[in-house]
Order: C-alpha cells, then structure tokens, then sequence
C-alpha cells in the first residue's frame, strides 16, 4: 500500500490551531541559520507544559530543531499515550520529524507535545506541524488515481454570470426591436385583420359634370362644355349671311352694320367672328 498526499498544510507555532498550556518561550532567530518556521524557536522547560495542535485530516508530523539542551517529550493522540520522543543533539540544527502518522480516521483529532522532564537540559521544543490528507492505493497498480479537491463557485462568479446574460439578453431585444422599427415606417397602422394596412389611395374628383349632384362645383375643360351645346366652326361675316339668306332670313341689323367693323381697308365681312361663347350662346 502506498499513500497518496491529496492536500497538505504546515501550521506554525502562531497558528490559531496550537495552543499552550504552561510557560514557553519563543525567540526570533533573524538570520535564521538553521532554518526554523517562520524564523521562530519556541520552548518550554516546565515539567507538563503542553502544546497542543487540532486538525483535521488522516495524518500529521511534528517537527522540532536539534539542539543539545533538548530532552524527552510525550506525545498525546486524543487522550492516547501514543510514544516519548527527544529532539536532543550534539550541536544545534535544523528541525527534524520527531512523530509521524497516517493511518487515522479522516476527522478531527488532537495531537498534545508534553514536557516530560523539568529541568534545564529538558526542553521540549515545537518547529511546526504538517496536516495531509491522504488515500491508500495498491502498491501493484500502475496507475495510481488522482484525488481532485473540488471547489463551489464563488457567489461572485454566478452572480456576475446571471447579469452578464440578463445583459446580452436585452442587447439583442433592443437590436430586434430596433430592426423591425426600422424596416417597417407604417407598423403602427394595424387592420384589424393583424396585417399592415396600406395607405390609403389619394381621392381623384369626377372630369364630367353629373346633374344630380347639385351644389357641387368641378373644374371642366371649356371645350368639353362647348362640346355639350352646339358645335362651332370658325366662319366670316359673308359666310354667316349667306346661311342666314339662304334659310329666307333677311336681317336689317346685320346689313347695316356691314362694313362698319373691319381693318385693313376690307368691308368687315371676311372678319372671323369669335366663338359663339361670346356673342351670348
């Protein structure tokens, strides 16, 4: 069987996950030569001074420097003695595993770091502590699976998604709309069959004259009314008097007025007389 590290997190001294029960020390190291957490050493030489981690995960390491004043600590795994480690070298160095985990339960759990022993050359010291969760896969498989950390979408993305649609939604309602408005200038004239209604044609008047119709007055073409009366051919004052003898009508007022009207030295009668319209007809 081997593990596989589906997510890891490394909590310091600081973190709102430890807390301490006793007297601890915690000394800055600004050079930080040996490589601790976040640059910091803390602790305790109080016999039963604690440090205690809660977590949550399948596994969990406590790391502590090296360091000659070092002695034994007690580790606590949910109120079980689990084992007495020391971090106690020759020289100081940096930190090392001192206790490791990973075949627990996937919930949560509370590792405690006791100080066993109460004197100067007894220190329990706390680096840092590694959370994983883990999953066993056979050792004999090939290809082992991989766990994916699946994650909500933020409220932010979904929000800002629905008014981006609402958004592109009404540009394209307005661009319709917009569309139609403008291939259709009469849309506002509706039949009541649901269809366009067409302009209506412009009224043309009646060119002849209807005697019913009393009290209207229409514009008709001089010739069309003459038309309607009696004919009229141009004719002379000879011409016309000639008719007039001949049908046995002998006239004293036109005889003698021959020759008075005229021009250019004749006697009037080869004058075309004007339309009949003229002369009272």
């Amino acid at each position: 069987m081997s593990q596989n590290v589906a997510s890891s997190i490394t909590l310091g001294t600081v973190s709102p996950n430890v807390t301490f029960n006793g007297n601890w020390t915690v000394k800055i190291d600004t050079v930080n030569t040996y490589n601790l957490y976040n640059a910091t050493d803390t602790w305790s030489n109080q016999k039963g001074a604690t440090a205690t981690l809660n977590f949550y995960g399948n596994a969990v390491e406590y790391w502590s420097n090296r360091n000659p004043q070092h002695g034994p600590c007690d580790i606590t795994l949910d109120n079980n003695l689990i084992a007495t480690v020391t971090s106690n070298a020759p020289a100081i160095g940096s930190p090392i595993i001192l206790y490791s985990t990973s075949n627990l339960t996937l919930e949560e759990h509370t590792l405690v770091v006791t100080v066993k022993n109460g004197s100067g050359a007894n220190r329990c010291s706390v680096d840092h502590w590694v959370v994983n969760v883990t999953s066993s896969t056979p050792s004999t498989s090939t290809n082992s699976p991989s766990i994916a950390v699946i994650e909500k979408p933020s409220t932010y993305v979904i929000l800002g998604g629905v008014i981006g649609g609402i958004m592109l939604l009404s540009l394209f309602l307005f661009v319709f709309w917009w569309y139609r408005r403008r291939k259709s200038p009469h849309s506002s004239i509706i039949s009541p069959y649901g269809s366009k209604a067409p302009i209506p044609p412009t009224p043309v008047l009646p060119t002849t004259f209807n005697p019913s119709e009393q009290g209207m007055f229409i514009a008709i073409p001089y010739s069309q009314i003459y038309s309607q009366t009696r004919p009229w051919t141009p004719t002379t004052k000879r011409q016309r008097e000639e008719q007039e003898r001949g049908r046995g009508l002998e006239s004293t007022e036109m005889s003698s007025t021959i020759g008075v009207s005229g021009t250019g030295g004749t006697d009037g009668l080869d004058s075309v007389e004007p339309p009949p319209a003229y002369r009272g007809y």
